[in-house]
């Protein structure tokens, strides 16, 4: 047991050391439309973009987000983007939502959406701590947009 307090003071330093050099990056809700609607629900695609200011790629992971609609949420869920952010580049990407058609409420024309995306850091030590679970950071990603028939 003392084996693990002393480590921690020394994992806590590399936790600190690995995440210097890299700015988180930052997304945009440009917009969203029904992609499809049938008896059983509505099918959104929400773009949004993603602007890395490092210089050096940043890979994507999981996007874990809400979707609400007249104060009221009508997707929570994960998707994941697939996509590396270019360094000092832009990127487009969709996120996805399933509205069963009870919980779409009728005349809707504009969405929020709440969340964040992880993204890994460079380097191998912050690939490491990614890949365990130990150590995954996340930038939100808030907006809001029409809804396009």
């Amino acid at each position: 047991m003392n084996r693990t307090l002393s480590a921690a003071p020394l994992l806590a330093l590399l936790l600190t050391a690995c995440s210097g050099g890299s700015v988180a990056p930052r997304f945009q809700v440009i917009s969203a439309r029904t992609a499809e609607r049938t008896d059983e629900g509505v099918r959104i695609e929400i773009t949004i973009v993603g602007e890395n200011p490092n210089d050096h790629e940043l890979e994507l992971g999981e996007a874990k987000y809400a979707v609400t609609a007249n104060g009221s949420t009508i997707y929570s869920g994960a998707a994941s983007p697939e996509t590396t952010l270019p360094r000092y580049g832009r990127v487009e990407m969709i996120l996805p939502a399933a509205v069963p058609l009870p919980n779409f409420p009728a005349g809707t024309d504009a969405i929020a959406i709440n969340g964040w995306i992880e993204y890994l850091p460079p380097g191998p030590f912050a690939e490491l701590l990614y890949d365990a679970g130990l150590r995954r950071p996340t930038s939100s990603v808030d907006g809001s947009t029409s809804l396009t028939p």
